[in-house]
């Protein structure tokens, strides 16, 4: 084989009465690593066909899988924030959660044309303040046939603080004794 294709990392013969001729390899192509294992490949006198069924096979790989990584959409959604204070009015509503690589896992696989990756946002729908920014409140799954090929945290964008005695003097003082005298 290693004649035949280039990028062969290893690779290991065998035979056994049941399982015929075998062989195991491992091959590096444009950065993509292919594991070809064959059994039953040829009786006695067609011990060779591993060779041939291992480059068919590498072929095929080539052809068909390609390695892609997941799209992540964003975030389109918002979270309940109780007790919080909210100075831009929105009262209530948390939009800035943002999904935070966390893992550092390669969150990608060969596959083929018809195959998606699932991206899964699963997280806190209701927070109490205060919440610190960095706060993780959930994960994004990347999802391949019910495998999960990897996470990321949803964060907090922004410190949120709660409402307090201290906030609603405050609130009091500005518009009701500020303005009026101002006035």
């Amino acid at each position: 084989l290693l004649s035949m294709t280039d990028g062969v990392l290893s690779g290991k013969t065998g035979f056994t009465g049941k399982a015929g001729y075998c062989y195991v390899c491992a091959v590096r192509n444009k950065g993509r690593t292919y594991i070809i294992t064959l059994l039953g490949c040829g009786w006695p006198n067609n011990k060779t066909y591993k060779w041939k069924d291992t480059v068919k096979l590498l072929e095929y790989g080539k052809e068909v899988f390609d390695f892609r990584k997941p799209v992540s959409l964003g975030i389109q959604d918002t979270v309940l924030v109780k007790q919080a204070v909210y100075p831009w009015g929105e009262s209530g509503k948390l939009q800035h959660i943002r999904a935070e690589e966390t893992t550092g896992q390669l969150k990608g696989a060969l596959m083929t044309g018809k195959e998606e990756i699932r991206v899964v946002y699963s997280y806190k729908k209701t927070l109490t303040a205060p919440v610190q920014a960095g706060t993780e409140i959930g994960k994004v799954s990347y999802m391949l046939d019910g495998i999960c090929l990897g996470t990321d945290a949803v964060i907090v964008a922004q410190d949120i603080s709660e409402i307090s005695l201290q906030w609603c003097a405050r609130v009091l003082f500005h518009h009701f004794l500020w303005k009026n005298n101002a006035a």
